[in-house]
């Protein structure tokens, strides 16, 4: 009976050589993917940061509409994700108007610039800061609207 061919050792299974070649390439690998995958969560988180900034600053604006500033020229309110404060200065002269259409309706108007911040809930800390322009307005006394003598215009 003869013997099969006799096996050296290297001819059995893998290396040590081979072995580490393959953990140094999976663990080369693994540092990429977890790299992109930091890189991904740090943009989501920004992109979700400039989101809520931006619904902020909108309902802030959207809020604004209803302020008369020759009326409030500085003011607060809460909302339930941050709180808005905002100042107040004329930039053109009160000017007075008459409506010919609906008869005496003098009023006196103005341009304001407004500096408006928006400061997160808890916190005194400045989360969005920005400048715009609303018109102001005073009813005139003696001035009618629709007729009707005496009305306030609430802003």
């Amino acid at each position: 009976m003869q013997a099969g061919p006799k096996r050296r050792p290297q001819d059995s299974g893998i290396s040590l050589l081979e072995m580490l070649v393959a953990l140094t390439i999976l663990a080369l690998s693994a540092t990429l993917l977890f790299d992109w995958v930091y890189q991904v969560n740090t943009r989501m988180r920004s992109l979700n940061e400039q989101q809520a900034k931006a619904f902020a600053q909108l309902r802030a604006v959207e809020f604004l509409g209803l302020v008369n500033p020759a009326i409030s020229p500085s003011g607060k309110q809460a909302f339930a994700e941050f709180v808005l404060e905002w100042q107040s200065r004329p930039l053109t002269p009160m000017r007075t108007t008459l409506d010919a259409n609906d008869g005496p309706l003098r009023m006196e108007l103005a341009v304001f610039a407004v500096h408006v911040r928006l400061l997160q809930s808890g916190s005194s800390r400045v989360w969005v800061e920005f400048d715009t322009r609303l018109p102001g307005w005073n009813r005139l006394a003696g001035s009618t609207l629709n007729g009707v003598s005496g009305l306030v215009v609430s802003p």
